[in-house]
């Protein structure tokens, strides 16, 4: 599972994690240029708009009858 918060609810989401015994990881920073971005090491292996993930990566089309 993957969540997405912003920095001023991290410490109360550990918090959570750890009273319910969860494991957790951050894996991922979304930029102020609105980027999710991930590194490996000092490599950025990972840039996606957030707008992509907003929408699961479907595009959705409607047709009116």
């Amino acid at each position: 599972m993957a969540v997405v918060l912003s920095e001023k609810d991290h410490a109360s989401f550990i918090k959570a994690c750890e009273e319910e015994n969860i494991e957790y990881a951050h894996v991922a920073t979304v930029t102020d240029r609105n980027r999710l971005e991930m590194y490996m090491g000092k490599e950025r292996v990972v840039r996606l708009k957030v707008s992509f993930l907003e929408t699961s990566g479907v595009r959705q089309h409607r047709e009116a009858v």
